[in-house]
């Protein structure tokens, strides 16, 4: 699930970048459009000792929305943070303060797992079956996920996504 989203190699804009006063050195040398790798080592150095409060600490607790949102580019499952749980609000807080990204949806963030991405423009027909089968799923799914740990990661694609930096793990005895 993702809880923030950071530097991205094809989307590279003011908006969705570091803000003012924040990795100065890398803007001057390569500006926004500059190596990837390079805003990958920033945003890891500005993470690396991200010391998270009490209240944004894992574990993360959010219920599973029965209600699929439409589906056009992908397939969704909404999950709403639950009071009983860390605070992901506060926890995208940290991260915004930490790196100096802060995206247009920042404060309207929908918490999500996607399911699925569409590699072509689904018909109607094509889209009721794909409802179905989410539904189908849906019946069975547990009423709430727990997430127990929180990554800065990084990937090429959505098939596999490389931790980067470690940020709390409630399972374990030494967190950040």
């Amino acid at each position: 699930m993702t809880v923030f989203i950071g530097v991205r190699d094809l989307e590279r804009a003011p908006n969705v970048m570091p803000g003012d006063g924040y990795a100065e050195d890398i803007k001057r040398q390569s500006g926004l459009t500059g190596p990837y790798e390079e805003w990958l080592e920033y945003t890891r150095s500005a993470l690396q000792d991200l010391q998270l409060d009490d209240t944004s600490q894992p574990p993360y607790l959010l219920a599973v929305q029965r209600e699929i949102p439409e589906i056009r580019h992908s397939v969704a499952l909404a999950l709403q943070p639950l009071p009983n749980s860390g605070s992901l609000l506060g926890l995208r807080e940290k991260l915004s303060e930490a790196t100096g990204i802060r995206h247009t949806n920042h404060d309207s963030f929908k918490f999500h797992i996607t399911l699925a991405y569409m590699t072509r423009e689904l018909s109607e027909e094509e889209e009721s079956i794909v409802r179905g089968v989410v539904e189908e799923a849906l019946a069975g799914a547990p009423e709430a996920v727990e997430f127990n740990e929180v990554n800065l990661c990084s990937f090429q694609n959505m098939q596999a996504f490389n931790v980067e930096v470690p940020l709390a793990n409630a399972d374990a005895e030494d967190d950040h």
